[in-house]
């Protein structure tokens, strides 16, 4: 359920170096019983993420408490990560991406399922402007948008524009979003927006 470990060990990893490998790959909590109680192994050992620390000479009482508190951390910690990878799955099979923008225009936050609808990873958009991947000619149309959104709270419309995707083709989408920087939980613009492409084109020919 748990490890119990000193900081030192005999061989080429410390303790903390194995309390490290321990959290990779077995998701196991970990408690330090060592007598180093100096800064700098205090410092090394926080790296490790340790569940706690206890320095000896200890007592039965003092340790059933940290290993108790352990476990319990570990089960919460284990029902959030459950939690996050079942809202992944669900997200990653709406029809919607869903993205969150802060004040500054800058993305916070992108649905798993926008690797397999536009073919950019989360991670490679997060950090980065909301205007890098809109077409040139809809920026300006695009940015008094948002501008608008973001003047009032709860606000929320629709807008459509031309979306890079990863591989440099453009993608119609229609984007609906609401303010909610007021919002402790959200801290921005929420907004989804999905591919009408076909759309588009169906209009264009009809035209």
């Amino acid at each position: 359920d748990l490890v119990l470990m000193d900081v030192s060990l005999a061989g080429q990893m410390d303790g903390i170096m194995t309390a490290r490998l321990i959290r990779e790959h077995f998701a196991l909590p970990v408690i330090f019983l060592t007598s180093y109680f100096d800064r700098e192994t205090l410092n090394r050992a926080k790296e490790a993420e340790p569940f706690g620390y206890i320095i000896k000479p200890f007592d039965e009482q003092d340790l059933r408490a940290v290993i108790e508190m352990a476990l319990f951390k570990h089960r919460v910690e284990t029902r959030l990560h459950r939690s996050q990878a079942r809202h992944d799955k669900m997200l990653m099979n709406i029809g919607d991406v869903v993205t969150v923008i802060d004040q500054n225009e800058i993305i916070r936050y992108k649905s798993p399922n926008l690797e397999r609808m536009f073919g950019w990873k989360p991670e490679e958009v997060v950090g980065s402007s909301a205007f890098e991947r809109i077409h040139p000619d809809d920026v300006a149309a695009t940015r008094k948008f948002l501008a608008g959104l973001l003047r009032q709270p709860n606000a929320n419309d629709s807008t459509e524009y031309r979306y890079r995707c990863k591989d440099g083709t453009y993608r119609w989408v229609e984007f609906v979003g609401v303010n909610l920087l007021h919002d402790p939980d959200i801290g921005g613009l929420l907004g989804d927006y999905h591919d009408i492409t076909a759309r588009k084109q169906a209009e264009a020919r009809l035209r």
